[in-house]
């Protein structure tokens, strides 16, 4: 008989039950020590091994044993640095939030447009997230809703960056909603909101009506940031911010892109 300080048999087969949040009912987690090297290479191996399923099988249907196959380890490892699987997907999620955070070291210091600069990056990793981690991002919402506090850190994080993106002033972690901040988040989610649902359909649905476009990654990323740039100011960007304006020229627009007749919904 195993040890209870271990996973049993069931739950290492994937055959014990669930408890809320992708737990284990009745199992006691193993002690965390100090991290080694090895250690953390071994944790590392995992949430690899954990992106890997999640992005195969998605967040509801994956179990522990699915992930400790991926990575080649011991199912027991797992336990050793994860209580359970919400607590893997919700690090895993966090992390995609980490290079908005560092926006600012990726934008070009010469850039034409601040503001355009800034929403092509950000649209070039939304876009990278959803083609490379498309089970990842369909995660958020089933782990918002089974436990709100596991993702309440990035989307503090990510609230903070959607007033920056709108202000070009980063708020005070913590610090109290006010109307100001209230609609800047507000226009942020709005204008952003409007760009994902296009990235959605192309980059993680992967539509087979939408394949004749052949959009490169970053010319997506640029065409939705035109998009939204064009909500926030009502024209285009300054001349020369645009890296693929020949591909977006093709595309359908709200008027023609500047130097570019529009060519319309055919």
């Amino acid at each position: 008989m195993p040890s209870p300080s271990f996973p049993s048999a069931a739950i290492a087969s994937g055959r014990a039950r669930r408890a809320p949040g992708g737990g284990y009912a009745g199992r006691q987690p193993l002690p965390r020590g100090p991290r080694t090297a090895r250690g953390e290479a071994a944790r590392e191996r995992i949430k690899e091994a954990a992106r890997i399923t999640f992005n195969r099988m998605g967040y509801r249907r994956a179990r522990v044993v699915d992930i400790t196959t991926e990575a080649q380890v011991a199912s027991g490892l797992f336990y050793r640095y994860f209580q359970d699987l919400r607590e893997i997907a919700a690090e895993l999620c966090g992390e995609m939030i980490a290079p908005f955070l560092a926006i600012d070291e990726a934008m070009d210091g010469d850039a034409a447009d601040r503001l355009f600069e800034k929403l092509r990056i950000h649209h070039a990793i939304q876009t990278g997230n959803y083609l490379r981690n498309p089970g990842l991002m369909r995660a958020w919402v089933p782990l918002s809703e089974d436990s709100p506090k596991s993702l309440a850190a990035a989307h503090a994080d990510y609230q903070r960056y959607l007033e920056y993106l709108v202000t070009d002033r980063w708020p005070e972690p913590g610090a109290p909603p006010s109307p100001g901040s209230a609609r800047a988040l507000m226009l942020g989610y709005a204008a952003l909101g409007a760009g994902e649902m296009p990235m959605v359909a192309y980059a993680n649905w992967r539509l087979r009506s939408l394949r004749p476009l052949e959009l490169a990654e970053d010319a997506l990323a640029e065409w939705l940031a035109l998009i939204v740039y064009r909500m926030f100011r009502g024209r285009d960007p300054a001349p020369g911010s645009l890296r693929h304006a020949d591909a977006l020229a093709a595309l359908p627009f709200l008027s023609g892109l500047a130097g570019h007749p529009s060519p319309g919904v055919r």
